[in-house]
């Protein structure tokens, strides 16, 4: 059987919302409690997962919800 890819996926928009302040990949990660290479990661959108902890230091150094992080789109 063969697997096709899904139509849609789930993306993150937190490059959106960073550019959106002007803020820096440094200014969110130091924001969050997060390593700068997780923090481009995110913005970069190649993070696949994230520990509950951290989504919550997230929404608090953004000022977001959990749903607003990410977006499902083709």
């Amino acid at each position: 059987m063969l697997r096709t890819m899904p139509e849609k996926t789930v993306k993150w928009t937190v490059s959106e919302i960073l550019d959106k302040r002007e803020m820096s990949t440094q200014e969110f990660a130091d924001r969050a409690g997060i390593s700068y290479q997780t923090a481009l990661n995110l913005r970069r959108g190649s993070t696949t997962r994230v520990d509950i902890q951290t989504l919550q230091n997230i929404c608090t150094a953004l000022g977001v919800q959990p749903g607003d992080l990410l977006i499902y789109s083709s």
